[in-house]
């Protein structure tokens, strides 16, 4: 059985280019979390401790009893798609490990990842007009 992956290394993805804000969100707290909210509470307090591919499969299945094997059995959305990144505007670096950390769009250190021509730059997927 052939295992998808959604892991980058050494990559920066940016807030999609027709983002509408000038400044990142933080998804809002609901009594049943958001996918988003799951995943910035993840990134956001463990910066540079999991990869792409385990923050997708806690946030998104783990707890449907999927095991890990059968949820990367079949392709799932990078986090290009990811609503953190679409929807709240949060830039995403994964390191030489492929561990990543979020940035909000306003912040310095977005602006050097942006920069970094020694980084692969993938934009998110656009926003539905």
């Amino acid at each position: 059985m052939t295992i998808h992956t959604t892991n980058y290394v050494n990559t920066f993805i940016e807030a999609p280019e027709n983002f509408p804000h000038t400044a990142a969100g933080i998804p809002p707290e609901r009594k049943q979390k958001t996918i988003a909210r799951k995943q910035y509470e993840l990134l956001f307090h463990h910066p540079y401790q999991f990869t792409s591919d385990e923050i997708l499969y806690t946030t998104t299945a783990k707890h449907k009893g999927i095991t890990e094997e059968a949820f990367f059995a079949k392709g799932q959305p990078c986090f290009r798609a990811s609503p953190l990144v679409k929807q709240y505007g949060w830039g995403v670096h994964f390191n030489q490990d492929g561990k990543m950390a979020i940035y909000p769009i306003e912040s310095p250190k977005y602006q050097q990842f942006r920069e970094n021509s020694d980084l692969k730059h993938i934009q998110a997927m656009r926003l539905r007009k």
